[in-house]
């Protein structure tokens, strides 16, 4: 049965990748570069602004992180909690920004917020595609006190696309949802990013449901036994977990809850070799391998071998936690051309900084800096 089950799963999910890459095909378009043009400014803001946390660093002109004042001593790095404003709210999501704004402070004897004409922000958050909403987070910047011209706020993804501004290769996020950009000689395809109901293959809510998935198939007796069933009956405090299925279906259990299953499962799969989690997270491999392999299909127009050193920068909660590196493994294993590939982990960085940090590095290159 567990054969026949894998082999089902895996035709299933080979069709709709097929469908999302036509659907990629038809929303193709040319992406100009350096859409995001850093201010000028003597120290530059960087938040990223993600669902679970948001985190803020400061950079000079130069791109060398200033350190901070935290409350236990000095830090590279502040955090409050997740903004995502689509799910949050913005009166939540302003409370936490100005928490967040309220603990930039500088070790005694340099304050650059003195004189806050010569500080500039350059910010990605999570769920502000309406126009009005990201005006709402400009205006508070500037009620901070920054000046209109030093203030740049796109979303999350835009930002993380802004990675391959100078060079081609590959942006794969992989969170609560999950998308992925291939960048090819100018030419940028977004794959998957069609949200949980549609897409978002590969993500922390598409492990989570196929965990619940997986317990209630063992628990109503046509599914394998798992490690996962008792786990999720404690969770959930449900004996009988097919009762999920209407709080699921009716949002009761959201899909924030949904995808904080993931990194049970990972620990199932490889510290209890639980087979039926592993099938779920090499699936979950799967599907993120084949945005990246449609899309280096479909970018090329046929398949040609790739430069050495294509990077791909791997975002989100799936590429965290202890269990990340032995999956990114088994994720690479299903990529074409993987030699010439090369991982670059931002899941605990602030990619916004790394953005900022490469576009100042390029614009000292144009001027011989």
């Amino acid at each position: 049965m567990f054969k026949y089950l894998k082999i089902k799963i895996d035709m299933v999910n080979r069709m709709f990748l097929v469908a999302v890459s036509l659907f990629s095909i038809l929303g193709q378009q040319v992406i100009a570069d350096d859409l995001i043009v850093v201010p000028h400014a003597d120290y530059i803001l960087c938040i990223d602004g993600r669902g679970s946390k948001t985190s803020l660093q400061v950079v000079t002109t130069q791109g060398a992180v200033i350190p901070l004042q935290g409350p236990a001593g000095i830090v590279q790095e502040i955090y409050t909690e997740g903004s995502n404003v689509a799910s949050l709210g913005w009166d939540l999501v302003q409370k936490r920004l100005e928490k967040l704004l309220n603990q930039v402070k500088f070790p005694p004897g340099n304050n650059p917020l003195q004189n806050k004409s010569s500080v500039a922000v350059v910010a990605g958050f999570a769920g502000i595609g309406l126009p009005e909403i990201r005006q709402k987070f400009i205006d508070l910047f500037q009620q901070w006190g920054l000046n209109p011209d030093k203030i740049v706020v796109t979303t999350d993804i835009n930002l993380a696309k802004e990675l391959l501004s100078q060079k081609d290769g590959a942006v794969l996020i992989a969170g609560l949802g999950s998308v992925a950009f291939v960048k090819h000689q100018g030419h940028c395809l977004r794959f998957g990013g069609l949200g949980w109901y549609l897409g978002d293959e590969g993500s922390g809510f598409s492990v989570g449901k196929k965990a619940i998935a997986a317990a209630i198939a063992e628990d109503k007796g046509f599914g394998m036994k798992t490690a996962l069933t008792p786990i999720l009956k404690e969770m959930f405090q449900k004996q009988e977990l097919y009762r999920l299925i209407p709080l699921l279906q009716d949002g009761t259990i959201s899909s924030e809850q949904v995808a904080a299953i993931a990194p049970i499962v990972f620990e199932c799969a490889y510290s209890k070799k639980d087979p039926v989690a592993h099938l779920i997270v090499k699936l979950a491999a799967q599907e993120l391998a084949s945005l990246i392999r449609q899309g280096i299909e479909m970018i090329q127009k046929e398949l040609k071998p790739l430069p050495a050193n294509w990077p791909i920068y791997l975002i989100g909660g799936q590429f965290k936690g202890p269990y990340a590196q032995a999956w990114t493994q088994e994720l690479w294993s299903f990529l074409p051309q993987r030699g010439k590939m090369v991982p670059h982990n931002l899941a605990k960085s602030n990619t916004t900084t790394v953005v900022v940090q490469q576009k100042l590095a390029a614009r000292r290159n144009k001027r011989g800096w």
